[in-house]
């Protein structure tokens, strides 16, 4: 298989959409500027002058609302590669109504923006100049074609996304409590001229099959595009000074062939060993000669998640096993890193740089969002990070027709092709929070989508990797309240309510708290000096909390928290922003440590998030122009792999615990200093077991004392630091402010 990238240049058509059929013959003497692909159609109008240029300052966003009803043309000449083969245009990803012209020939249309499409092409001439045309429709029109019942309609999050049901678009594009509406359209990633021979592989996959240091067995599948005679097909792998081989003969276009490896590098999440990975190679070789190759890197390990339907909070669980290993999650929400998503791309090395430093050995790719790039894979495969893969969809009433499944029915299987061979994927999620917000209301029908459609399909292309219906998952007949998977937002009162200490989950995948962007991110945004008391009256500040309909609502969290903690609000922006920021990552620090204090008995904890789409006031620790808000500090602290901590207190005491979540025995030297006084109240030295938590210590406390603590500790030599607030608030910002100065 090759491919050759289109990189010509383009022009981009617009105007209102006509409501009949088209033809070519109707752009012309439209309005016509370049376009840039990969793009986003907004973003062309910007660089032409059209829109401003930041689209996220101030309500500058509302402006790409006048444009939801166009349709687009782009055009584009190209000359004809050297083609071996079938020949494709291979588009991997076009948002998302859209129809082709090849040479003013209609070649295909199609209508979902989260998967790549590949387009044949009849007898192409190498060296030839093409005309390519890409039209692409009004979403808002189409969803106005639907006819939509009550169900849809009542049992929906967000008051302006019932449009987008019915379509295969990211459900964010039409407002979230995390991002802008941008009901967007565009080429948004790359366009290939592709071709392939009858001797490339149609699949080619793995599983590991068993895993241990003494003999490892993993399972190579294959499907060539056409049945072969008298080729035999070549597997080799190199991981250090590990290797195997092996040859046989091609009997049928598929099959399926083991290879045992004696003494395997298994893979394994952070920090629980290293990610090793094989390189291998597979090839089709005929009298010698290598007719097609394919790389793969191959990470030898088993997964596994073992769950129960309820739990009364012990007799219960919601845990993941690699390699017969109960691990310790702490990790993030990963939400998407632009709301036009052709500039993602370059946002990515940055974000994942954030996600290994914060030390998060999870993340869950959440269901509002698009599917990862190959690089997010990537990343985490080589980084020990493990996946938790949604499905694109979140917090609706979708389709149950046989239409909607078969699209569904082709997405997944596409999806599930372009990521199973990742060791860092171990489970597959139906949808976000549509059982939890919808479907446990409705005691006459169920979500077939996720409860038929997608593990049938996933079974039918992934069969060793688990599935979860929805998070969280709501068995039939079952209270939320009591299944072992939870997220926890409630109230959003104090961080050490009842909500949230005395929640039974095992594990959350979801929870947060709101924390000001600083003062200079906040002046990238905000048009104009708006002081901190007005933001909950602004309608920019509104609009980026993010809030479409003039609903101030989560602006007030801000001060509510801050209130909460401090007693007062303050007048200085400085702060302001400092005691938001405070608030926000002493809650996300007690909600990790709670759940590691917890272990095993809770077993993960995906806190939301670790960085902004969009310029906002929101949960991310890391705002949209890549500042780090005091939480991402305080986090990256708490998920040390070895790490000591202050339980509650009781019984006058603070416990002293250590956490190792690492796969040997660590010495820990600790001390324990008072920062109100300055005074040393506990000094000690441990051994704690592999994957084991300890109780090494005591500091006596009153409930009326309120005091920071900071905790000194070595692990193996190496130097690591901790704190505790303890008390009640109200709390002093200007005391709070002279220990954080101690803390340096």
């Amino acid at each position: 298989m090759t491919r050759t990238k289109i990189n010509s240049k383009w022009k981009l058509y617009y105007f209102p959409q006509y409501e009949r059929e088209v033809s070519l013959d109707d752009i012309k003497g439209k309005p016509c500027i370049d376009a840039t692909v990969p793009g986003n159609v907004e973003l062309d109008l910007s660089l032409a002058g059209i829109l401003p240029e930041d689209l996220y300052l101030g309500m500058n966003p509302s402006l790409t609302e006048q444009y939801e009803h166009h349709e687009w043309w782009y055009e584009t000449r190209f000359t004809m590669p050297k083609t071996d083969g079938n020949t494709y245009l291979f588009f991997e990803g076009v948002d998302c109504l859209a129809e082709y012209w090849l040479d003013g020939v209609k070649v295909g249309e199609s209508d979902n923006m989260l998967i790549p499409y590949k387009l044949y092409i009849d007898s192409p001439i190498e060296g030839k100049e093409y005309t390519l045309h890409v039209r692409i429709r009004s979403a808002e029109l189409e969803a106005d074609k639907y006819s939509y019942d009550m169900l849809t309609i009542v049992h929906n999050w967000h008051q302006n996304i019932n449009n987008a049901n019915f379509l295969r678009k990211a459900r964010h594009s039409y407002g979230w409590d995390i991002m802008c509406r941008a009901v967007s359209a565009g080429i948004w990633r790359d366009v290939y001229v592709m071709s392939e021979t009858p001797y490339d592989f149609a699949q080619l996959t793995y599983a590991t099959r068993s895993a241990n240091p003494v003999n490892s067995t993993v399972q190579f599948f294959f499907d060539m595009n056409s049945t072969l005679r008298g080729c035999e097909i070549e597997v080799s792998g190199v991981c250090g000074d590990s290797s195997f081989y092996r040859k046989l003969p091609i009997k049928s276009k598929a099959q399926a062939f083991p290879v045992n490896i004696p003494n395997a590098k298994l893979w394994w999440p952070k920090p629980y060993g290293e990610p090793n990975l094989y390189k291998a190679t597979v090839r089709i070789l005929k009298d010698g000669e290598v007719m097609a190759e394919r790389t793969l890197n191959v990470g030898i390990r088993t997964a596994q998640l073992k769950r129960t339907d309820t739990t009364d909070g012990k007799n219960g669980q919601f845990c993941f096993y690699i390699n017969n290993t109960p691990i310790m999650v702490v990790g993030t929400n990963w939400v998407p890193l632009d709301a036009f998503h052709s500039r993602e791309k370059e946002r990515y090395p940055k974000a994942l740089e954030l996600l290994d430093d914060i030390g998060c050995n999870m993340v869950r790719w959440w269901g509002g969002n698009v599917y990862p790039e190959k690089q997010f894979y990537d990343f985490c495969d080589s980084h020990g990070i493990l996946v938790w893969q949604d499905f694109s969809m979140a917090c609706a009433t979708y389709p149950q027709d046989d239409e909607f499944a078969r699209r569904i029915e082709e997405e997944v299987e596409t999806v599930v092709r372009q990521f199973r061979d990742h060791p860092s994927l171990v489970l597959w999620a139906g949808d976000n929070e549509c059982d939890e917000m919808v479907w446990r209301h409705i005691k006459f029908k169920s979500n077939d989508l996720t409860r038929k459609t997608l593990p049938e399909m996933i079974a039918r292309n992934d069969a060793y990797r688990d599935y979860l219906p929805s998070s969280p998952y709501v068995p039939d007949g079952v209270d939320e309240d009591v299944v072992p998977e939870r997220h926890l937002w409630g109230p959003r009162d104090y961080y050490k309510s009842s909500f949230y200490k005395d929640s039974v989950a095992h594990f959350v995948s979801e929870t947060g708290y709101h924390g000001c962007p600083s003062r200079e991110s906040i002046k990238k945004f905000i048009s104009g000096d708006v002081p901190p008391s007005e933001f909950t009256t602004n309608k920019e500040c509104i609009l980026h909390s993010s809030d479409q309909n003039n609903n101030g609502s989560r602006m007030t969290l801000i001060p509510r928290q801050i209130q909460q903690l401090f007693g007062t609000v303050p007048e200085d922006y400085d702060d302001y922003v400092l005691a938001s920021q405070i608030s926000q990552a002493e809650a996300d620090k007690y909600f990790v440590e709670r759940f590691r204090l917890a272990k095993p008995v809770k077993s993960g904890i995906l806190w939301w998030n670790l960085l902004d789409g969009w310029p906002q006031f929101s949960d991310a620790v890391v705002d949209y122009y890549f500042d780090k808000k005091l939480a991402y500090y305080y986090l990256k602290n708490s998920q040390e792999p070895v790490c000591v901590m202050f339980s509650e207190m009781a019984h006058w005491n603070y416990g002293i615990v250590v956490t190792n979540d690492t796969l040997r025995d660590v010495k820990v030297e600790y001390k324990v200093t008072d920062l109100s006084c300055d005074k040393v109240v506990l000094t000690g030295a441990a051994t704690i077991a592999a994957n084991g938590i300890k109780t090494v210590g005591n500091v006596g406390a009153y409930y009326s004392d309120q005091k920071m603590y900071r905790i000194d500790y070595t692990v193996n030599g190496e130097q690591k630091t901790n704190h505790y607030l303890a008390g009640f608030p109200p709390f002093s910002l200007e005391q709070y402010k002279a220990w954080m100065q101690k803390m340096k």
